[in-house]
């Protein structure tokens, strides 16, 4: 049997077998030549995406990202740097690197968790998080790194139980922070566009800044993002003009928002693997069929890699409105032209083609017959 279809248990504990052994760094070495060692190894492990992570802003993998089987060597060797990392904070406690070393096992962490389908003492780890971010006088390097691990880790919390607005605040104020301080950092401009997506469904001005920032950053350091950035200006232009978006759905159907003038158009940002998105398809479906004729329209905008699983699922679910489906996930062409980082992400348009609300999800019921009833 290949180690690729081995079960996550014992992939895993081989893996824990193997680096426990080539953790342990040359005997007799000083804290300084163990940091370079350590510093250079980091350098080949790229901790932003390993297969666990998704492709949208920063990875922050977002509810309901599909799993496989497979161990990524890209977690092997992270773990591997997580057990270097703890070997020296050990040997030398009291060295001036140690606080960058802890900043970065943290990020380590949740990463080598998931990849190898372990759970992790989240409470513990969060604790170390809050006490890492709470030393004196980090480093630039050691607070990039636990600030946005701190950021990560408040996304997805927020992605799985619902944004508040307090939560917003407190998160994209971190965010402020960090894009202030980390200007020629390019992971600021990836920061600041996922702070602007959070704030544009309710602060646009703010929301407005940040997207400039990533403009900004990323012309210089980022040029995906920036270009990200620059969409999701155009975005909060809708407010203010009527949108463009027309492409040929998945059935061959022809759709464009400029001749559904006159109706309330919803886009929906979704894919059959997200368990929210499965779980409120049904009630859009039953939605568009109460007012499909009084002139609500749906469109929507596939995540997914598998066409045959798209469109059972939309059958199932009777989501007979057209899809957009390219087949290409989290890279698919209209989720990265219009900033999308979570899903399901739900957009409403007015009668007049204008973008009423970018974040309707959980508000449909109050808002559509509200804008169906503006002539």
């Amino acid at each position: 049997m290949s180690a690729s279809i081995l079960p996550h248990r014992f992939v895993g504990f081989g893996l824990i077998v193997l680096l426990t052994t080539l953790a342990a760094g040359p005997l007799g070495a000083s804290a300084g030549s163990e940091w370079h060692a350590l510093k250079k190894f980091a350098e080949s492990t790229d901790q932003k995406r390993p297969s666990t992570a998704d492709d949208s802003p920063l990875g922050l993998m977002s509810v309901g990202r599909p799993r496989t089987n497979e161990v990524d060597p890209q977690i092997g060797q992270l773990a591997l740097l997580k057990m270097k990392l703890e070997a020296f904070i050990r040997d030398y406690p009291d060295d001036k690197n140690v606080p960058e070393a802890r900043a970065m096992r943290a990020t380590a962490v949740p990463l080598v968790a998931e990849g190898l389908g372990h759970s992790f003492d989240e409470v513990a780890w969060l604790e170390e998080v809050e006490a890492v971010r709470a030393l004196p006088k980090l480093s630039d390097d050691a607070h990039a790194q636990i600030e946005l691990t701190w950021i990560r880790h408040r996304y997805r919390e927020g992605a799985r139980d619902g944004f508040t607005r307090g939560k917003v605040r407190e998160l994209t104020g971190v965010m402020r922070e960090f894009v202030e301080r980390h200007k020629r950092d390019a992971r600021s401009a990836a920061v600041a566009l996922t702070a602007g997506n959070l704030l544009c469904s309710f602060e646009e001005s703010e929301a407005e800044q940040f997207y400039r920032d990533a403009k900004k950053i990323g012309s210089r350091l980022d040029r995906k993002t920036a270009g990200q950035a620059e969409e999701a200006l155009a975005v909060l232009s809708f407010r203010h003009r009527p949108a463009e978006l027309a492409f040929t759905a998945a059935d061959g159907r022809e759709v464009d928002l400029a001749k559904l003038r006159g109706k309330v158009v919803i886009v929906d940002f979704w894919a059959s693997w997200c368990p929210p998105c499965r779980v409120e398809a049904p009630e859009l479906a039953a939605l568009y069929r109460q007012y499909r004729e009084q002139g609500l329209e749906v469109v929507g905008v596939s995540l997914d890699q598998s066409r045959q699983k798209m469109e059972a699922f939309a059958t199932k679910s009777g989501m007979t409105w057209p899809h957009y489906f390219d087949g290409n996930g989290w890279r698919t062409e209209l989720s990265v032209k219009f900033g999308i980082s979570s899903i399901p992400t739900v957009w409403i348009f007015d009668r007049t083609g204008r973008l009423v609300h970018n974040d309707a999800r959980g508000k449909l019921e109050a808002l559509v017959p509200q804008l169906l009833a503006m002539k």
